[in-house]
């Protein structure tokens, strides 16, 4: 604690008693220790801060541009989710290539995924998505949808069958 000196002086020479400068001096005491007090908590929010800023990725900080093309905005903002459920911005990127990879390519499907386990709070958000991509896909990595003319196809057989179990013969 820092004593005014000349203030105890002062109040010595004006006839101020023993107990009222012990008085100014709990008083004084009493005010540096909230003082210290409030400085504590003040420096543990400026530390929790700055580590909050060190957890802050570049993925957090950059906006859309206008010229984003849909891998970007999947890279930008699968990243950032994948970093909310716990995977390094490093290792979110090395999946988010393995599952374009098993999606042959598809930006929206993977990033809708993403944003799917992230919203339901996966537990284990690797596996999570890895299992809800292969549903999607037939499991060897090719998509659900089909072409054209195999949809065709798989109409005309369906119908020769119906006919057959109707009792129509061709």
């Amino acid at each position: 604690m820092k004593v005014d000196m000349d203030l105890l002086e002062k109040m010595v020479a004006a006839g101020a008693s023993g107990a009222v400068v012990l008085a100014y001096l709990r008083e004084q005491e009493t005010k540096s220790v909230a003082r210290r007090t409030a400085d504590k908590e003040r420096k543990r929010e400026d530390r929790r801060r700055k580590a909050a800023d060190r957890m802050r990725t570049r993925a957090d900080t950059c906006g859309q541009t206008v010229d984003d093309t849909p891998r970007a905005r999947l890279f930008r903002e699968g990243k950032g989710a994948l970093l909310t459920l716990g995977i390094s911005e490093r290792r979110g990127g090395a999946l988010i290539a393995q599952w374009l990879k098993l999606t042959h390519d598809d930006d929206q499907l993977v990033l809708a995924t993403i944003l799917k386990a992230q919203q339901l709070g996966a537990a284990d958000a690797p596996g999570w998505i890895l299992e809800t991509l292969k549903g999607k896909t037939n499991g060897r990595g090719t998509n659900i949808k089909q072409h054209p003319s195999e949809l065709a196809f798989d109409l005309a057989d369906q119908a020769r069958e119906l006919e057959r179990q109707a009792g129509f013969e061709r």
